[in-house]
């Protein structure tokens, strides 16, 4: 697996969904990650959802990661679409892709 180039997780959400507000998301040594806010004058669930798996892209690319190394998948039938797919999303999001 290639070196991480991303800031560190965890990542947390600083600050309240209200209004129009705009939210920072912030590394594990509270530095910014991004800065991220409603489209309209207020945040749609839609958007509260996405700022959410932003922040936990860290843990979701670590447990995949260690899920896939776990697997001992070697190519064989039953995993080969699950290996595919998990090597594919590594890839994005280490940007190979």
């Amino acid at each position: 697996m290639s070196e991480v180039k991303h800031a560190p997780g965890p990542w947390v959400i600083s600050g309240e969904f209200k209004d129009e507000t705009d939210l920072q998301i912030l590394d594990d040594n509270d530095g910014g990650v991004c800065l991220i806010g409603p489209y309209t004058e207020e945040w749609t669930d839609t958007e509260k959802a996405n700022a959410r798996l932003i922040a936990v892209a860290p843990e979701l690319l670590k447990i995949l990661k260690a899920a896939l190394e776990d697997s001992g998948c070697d190519g064989d039938l039953c995993m080969r679409q699950w290996h595919e797919d998990a090597r594919k999303v590594i890839d994005n999001a280490e940007g190979r892709q």
